[in-house]
Formats: C-alpha cells, sequence, structure tokens
C-alpha cells in the first residue's frame, strides 16, 4: 500500500572497484536537485540487530570472536539504520546461480566453524505482541546471522530526494569469497531497499528525482531490477501514473479516518495514545497539470 519506488543493486568487482563506482553516482547525484547526497561509506560488519538481542534474550552467549566484531557498532545508536541501507534480504533477487557465488562464503564458514555448535543454538526466536508473534527466524537464519557478522561488509550511499520523502538507499554488501574457492571471479555484491514518496512536499519532483537516481545507477551498471507502484517508472508518464497516485492518496485518508475513530474510542475509554506521525490526513491530492503539459510539450515537435 502506498506511492513507492523499489530498486535492486548488483555489482561484481574488489572493494576498491565498488567503492569507485559509488563515487561516481555520488558525483553525478550532486548535479540533480535533490534535497541531499550524503558520502559513500563503508560498513562493516553489516547485520541484523533484532535477531542478536532476541538471542541474547534467549540466555545464548555469543563466541568473543563474533561479540568482538559488533562491540563498536552496538555504542552507535544510528549502526543499524545504516545496516538497514543494504535491505539484508541476503540476495533474494538474484538468478539463481548468482545466489549460490553470493553466498557461497557463508555457505562454507556454516558447513566448517567451530566458533558455536548448531545443536546449542535456539531452534527458533521470536518476537511477539499481544500474544501473537509477529517476528519469527529459524536456527538456519540464526547461524546465517552469525556468519554474515564475521564476513558481511559493503557501501552505502543515501540521498534525500525532497521534503518529506524518504531516502534513497543505494547500499551493495559481499560476503567475499569462500576461502576454498578456486573461482577467478570476483567477489558478487549485492542490495535491495525502497523509497516512499507519497507524502513528498512536491512530490512530482521527489519521484522523478528517485527515478533519476536510479538512471543513474543503470548506466553506471549498477542497477539490478527497479520499478514503483504508480507505474511512472516504467512509463515517464503522469497520464496514468497522477490518477493511480491519487487514488493511494485518497485511500490512505479514508483507512486514516477509521483509525482515528478507533484512537478516539480508546482515549474515551482512558488509554494514553500518542500519534507519532500523521502524514495521511492531511495528504492532498497532487496537481500534475504541470508535469503533464511538459511532458506534452516534450511530445510537441518543433514547428
Amino acid at each position: 500500500m502506498g506511492v513507492f519506488v523499489d530498486y535492486a543493486l548488483r555489482a561484481e568487482g574488489t572493494e576498491d572497484d565498488v567503492r569507485a563506482r559509488l563515487e561516481r553516482v555520488r558525483q553525478r547525484c550532486l548535479d540533480l536537485p535533490l534535497r541531499s547526497v550524503g558520502d559513500v561509506l563503508r560498513v562493516e560488519p553489516i547485520y541484523n540487530s533484532i535477531n542478536v538481542k532476541l538471542l541474547r534474550k534467549e540466555g545464548y552467549v555469543l563466541p568473543e570472536a563474533i561479540a568482538g566484531r559488533i562491540r563498536g557498532a552496538e555504542a552507535d545508536v544510528n549502526y543499524g539504520l545504516r545496516c538497514y541501507a543494504f535491505g539484508l534480504f541476503a540476495g533474494r533477487l538474484l538468478s539463481e546461480s548468482d545466489l549460490k557465488r553470493f553466498l557461497a562464503a557463508p555457505d562454507e564458514l556454516i558447513e566448517s566453524t567451530d566458533l558455536w555448535r548448531k545443536e546449542d543454538l535456539p531452534e527458533e526466536l521470536s518476537q511477539s505482541a499481544g500474544g501473537r508473534k509477529h517476528y519469527t527466524i529459524n536456527r538456519a537464519a540464526i547461524e546465517f546471522e552469525l556468519a554474515s557478522i564475521l564476513l558481511c561488509r559493503g557501501f552505502s550511499l543515501i540521498v534525500h530526494p525532497g521534503e518529506g520523502s524518504e531516502t534513497v538507499n543505494l547500499g551493495l554488501a559481499t560476503f567475499g569469497l569462500p576461502q576454498k574457492s578456486k573461482s577467478h571471479e570476483p567477489p558478487l555484491w549485492y542490495g535491495e531497499s525502497f523509497t516512499k514518496t507519497q507524502y513528498a512536499r512536491d512530490f512530482v519532483r521527489a519521484h522523478e528525482n528517485v527515478c533519476q537516481v536510479l538512471d543513474v545507477l543503470q548506466e553506471e551498471g549498477l542497477l539490478l531490477q527497479a520499478g514503483d507502484t504508480c507505474g511512472y517508472y516504467a512509463t515517464r508518464s503522469w497520464a496514468e501514473a497522477g490518477d493511480k497516485v491519487n487514488a493511494e492518496l485518497q485511500f490512505a485518508r479514508a483507512a486514516y479516518a477509521l483509525v482515528d475513530v478507533g484512537i478516539g474510542n480508546l482515549r474515551e475509554a482512558g488509554v494514553n495514545v500518542r500519534v507519532l506521525s500523521d502524514n495521511a490526513s492531511t495528504a492532498r491530492p497532487v496537481d500534475f497539470s504541470e508535469a503533464l503539459e511538459r511532458e506534452k510539450k516534450k511530445k510537441t515537435p518543433p514547428k
């Protein structure tokens, strides 16, 4: 639900190669009408802090080799957010052969390590709220998390397309090559994320900015796939996409109105409810007239 752009990145090469390519993307982004362009940052290790917290809550003591890798990260309140820029989806959009190559190093480590014993790990970890499990990982996923802490690193570049929009999170991560690898292929890098533009103050500019950033990635050979929920990315026209955007905004306002009634009922019952964010109730239809006129002029041949 909502108006957002999703994207996946892929690269091959050494750390120097990948960093240089992201730096080129950054330099080109500086020429776009973006709100801000961050620096290319190296992040190591890349891991899901929620899984580590659940593991410790279960009473499991991390091996020192692993605990030492995340000690500095745990002292940084923003580190977890930097990790989420990579998507943490373990290459789910890669081809079967690429996925096997991408996960070869952690698979090898899990099979050969003596840092932990599989049988000592919980069969399952879960997080619950209101008596219901809303997040669960099994033992295999726990082992993968431990391997990620030891092996996964990457580079990230975060750009802001416009006020009210989410940021564009460009992250490329790798596990490196397996120790016993006989292949001459370089390491494979991957990352994925999405950007919700729905509540941008200048929606048209913000959404187009995101698409232009992805165009730069495509030209630099780093974009695996991309798309959006309104259809603009594929067509580069607001003729139909604009109607879908405003339909989403209308739905969001209607949905929030129902939520607002529920909040009011809870407050009348004495429950203290705090609304931390309320974009939906204040969202207004986007005026696409200027954008459509601009598109019309582009299509009209000069006389």
